[in-house]
């Protein structure tokens, strides 16, 4: 879980750092913080469905895989899927929410620069 915060708020930081002058444009504009708060939580939502739908396909074959091979009962069921999901997006929460401290550099007095 901590490796997948730090990956994910490397990818959340990167592309606010990118970005910064079209925050900053927006602030400028007259957005407030709280909607590029909302755009930087919607991304990290997009990042959590997905890495979710791929990870969750992969890990079904591999299951079955397992299953088959050792004859051991695993299995993906729908509560241990919901649960995945759940825990990726609080994940990709917690990652965006450390990343919104690049958005208090986004100063609209610099895309004029």
């Amino acid at each position: 879980m901590s490796v997948g915060v730090v990956i994910t708020y490397q990818v959340l930081y990167s592309s606010i750092s990118q970005h910064l002058s079209e925050y900053a444009t927006l602030r400028a504009v007259g957005y407030r913080q709280r909607y590029l708060l909302g755009v930087v939580f919607q991304e990290a939502v997009f990042l959590a469905l997905f890495a979710y739908v791929p990870g969750i396909i992969f890990t079904s074959f591999a299951t079955k895989l397992a299953r088959d091979a050792t004859n051991l009962p695993v299995y993906i069921d729908a509560n241990k899927a919901i649960v995945v999901l759940l825990l990726s997006c609080l994940m990709c929460f917690v990652s965006g929410g450390i990343a919104i401290r690049k958005l208090q550099d986004a100063d609209p007095a610099d895309v004029f620069y």
